[in-house]
């Protein structure tokens, strides 16, 4: 059988949202690429590969998918959300540490 295995982007979405937020965030970052690379340009992978990028402390690059996901978000019914990631991006170019452990558990 030389059939490759194609493991879907939403199962590295899973595994990179998850890492990130149970302290693996370093170590999904490989997880959180192949999402993005294996995507038809959904923000949500963006928004998870955010998240571990923000969590490792690549706050400058956290800060490019958070921005082009409030961005590609801003005409859709997710308005929390939106507006949460706003938050983040101000908290992250202030220098701040946006995720704190109760905002962490809420994304749990």
């Amino acid at each position: 059988m030389d059939a490759k295995l194609e493991i879907p982007a939403e199962v590295w979405d899973e595994l990179c949202w998850y890492g990130a937020l149970n302290q693996r965030a370093a170590k999904v970052l490989n997880a959180c690429e192949q999402a993005v690379k294996n995507s038809d340009g959904d923000v949500v992978y963006r928004d998870a590969r955010g998240l571990a990028r923000a969590l490792s402390g690549n706050t400058a690059d956290a800060l490019e998918d958070f921005r082009f996901v409030v961005a590609e978000s801003l005409n859709e019914a997710e308005g929390d959300e939106v507006l949460q990631r706003v938050r983040w991006i101000d908290g992250l170019e202030r220098g701040e540490n946006p995720f704190t452990e109760a905002e962490l558990d809420s994304l749990r």
